[in-house]
């Protein structure tokens, strides 16, 4: 009878449980950080492609504007029967709806949209491209005996998923300084207001909030004082901002200055 003598081997240690569970902890830690960063990268991804293509309606405006023969006559008349009539004399207003989309409009929806490569199924739910400009009004002459010279600014602005953007006129908006204007509205109103919107006030200027204090905004320009409007006729347009965002829609200001093309 043969005996196989037993095989002495050494003792492998394994791995502790307060071991298992450092390496676990150390591998969330670097798993939750590398998946942090895929968010952020849409993010900056969405905001780049926005900022381009806010460009290019820049540009796309502009040349619209520009190239398009405009009547003196329908200018005036439509310029003249605002709901807030121009008081003081001269000072921005908005396009008539019937401008921007009634049958005969100077600039309708479908021209002011982009991209225009994009078809619109339902004209009264227009929300399939994503931005649209919307343009504002300035009789920049001195007298009425004067050859006709208008300011024209258009607000690009970035629509939701669920409303198509618009501007609004601020009532009551008084220069408080140099650099500072006073909105005199609510606190809600004013929450509607933050860092880095566009604004412009009743003589065309165009502004960047840099910071809010209650009913004061800081922009980043100069606000000169002009004799023809008094402290409290700066009144402002802007874009709102949407109560589920936390950015205005408005990615930019056209300004076509001097602008003389009167068929």
């Amino acid at each position: 009878m043969t005996h196989t003598p037993r095989t002495t081997r050494p003792f492998a240690a394994g791995f502790s449980l307060m071991e298992v569970l450092v390496a676990l902890g150390i591998f969330a830690l670097g798993f939750v950080a590398i998946a942090s960063i895929f968010p952020a990268g849409a993010m900056l991804q969405r905001q780049t492609a926005d900022d381009v293509n806010a460009r290019h309606v820049e540009r796309n405006a502009r040349a619209i504007i520009q190239a398009t023969p405009l009547d003196e006559t329908e200018l005036q008349t439509m310029y003249s029967s605002q709901t807030v009539a121009p008081d003081p004399p001269r000072e921005l207003v908005r396009f008539t709806d019937d401008a921007l989309d009634g049958d005969d409009a100077i600039w309708s929806y479908e021209t002011r949209s982009y991209p225009s490569a994009i078809t619109i199924i339902d004209p009264t739910d227009p929300i399939d491209r994503p931005f649209v400009w919307v343009p504002l009004l300035r009789d920049t002459r001195e007298n009425d005996t004067d050859p006709p010279s208008w300011l024209i600014v258009a607000f690009i602005l970035r629509n939701s998923a669920d409303e198509v953007a618009d501007v609004v006129r601020l009532n009551d908006t008084s220069r408080h300084g140099p650099r500072t204007f006073d909105l005199g509205q609510d606190a809600e109103e004013d929450a509607r207001i933050g860092l880095n919107d566009w604004v412009v006030d009743a003589r065309g200027s165009v502004y960047r909030v840099r910071s809010t204090d209650g009913d004061l905004i800081h922009v980043d320009g100069f606000i000169e004082e002009d004799p023809d409007f008094a402290d409290n006729d700066y009144d402002l347009w802007y874009c709102p901002r949407p109560d589920n965002r936390s950015t205005s829609p408005a990615r930019g200001v056209v300004v076509v200055s001097e602008f003389t093309g009167i068929d």
